[in-house]
C-alpha cells in the first residue's frame, strides 16, 4: 500500500500494476489534484480497507474514501467481484466507483455498470490523455463527492 499525504478525503486506487499506479499518481499531481491516492493491489485488500480491518483499522490513518478507482483484472479479487461486494453493502453505496481498465470490451463495460460502477474509462497510454480523464473525473465525481 502506498500513501500520498494530503488533508483532503482520500481516493482509493485499486490497481495491481505498479506502473499504472505511478502513472495515475503523476496524472493527479500534474492535474493539481489535492486528494491523496491510497493505492491497493486488489479487490480483497480494498474490501479490508473499506471494512477497517487488519492494517486498516486505524481510521485516523485510513479514513473512508470519497471515491474508488478500480481496475478489473487483478489477482485474488478482481474489479467485478469488488463491485459486487460494494453493491451488497448498503453503507458503501454513497461512494462512487469508477472503473479504469485496459479492457475496451463492451461486455466488460456493461457488466461493470450493471454491478454499480458509476463510470468506465479505458486506460490511455499517454499521460496527457490520462490527465484529461482525471480532470473529467474531478468535474463529474471528485467535486461532488470529495470536497
Amino acid at each position: 500500500m502506498r500513501l500520498d499525504r494530503s488533508d483532503h478525503v482520500p481516493i482509493l486506487l485499486v490497481e495491481d500494476d505498479d506502473n499504472d499506479v505511478l502513472f495515475m499518481q503523476l496524472a493527479f499531481k500534474r492535474a493539481g489534484m489535492p486528494n491523496r491516492l491510497i493505492a491497493l493491489h486488489d479487490g480483497a485488500e480494498a474490501i479490508d480497507y473499506l471494512a477497517g480491518v487488519g492494517p486498516y483499522a486505524d481510521r485516523a490513518r485510513f479514513p473512508m474514501p470519497c471515491l474508488i478507482l478500480t481496475d478489473l483484472k487483478m489477482p485474488r479479487m478482481d474489479g467485478f467481484d469488488l463491485l459486487a461486494s460494494i453493491q451488497g453493502r448498503h453503507e458503501l453505496h454513497h461512494i462512487p466507483v469508477i472503473v479504469l481498465s485496459s479492457s475496451n470490451q463492451p461486455e466488460d463495460r456493461r457488466r461493470a455498470l450493471e454491478l454499480g460502477a458509476r463510470d468506465y474509462w479505458v486506460k490511455p497510454s499517454e499521460i496527457q490523455t490520462l490527465m484529461r480523464i482525471v480532470q473529467q473525473m474531478r468535474t463529474t465525481w471528485i467535486a461532488a463527492h470529495c470536497s
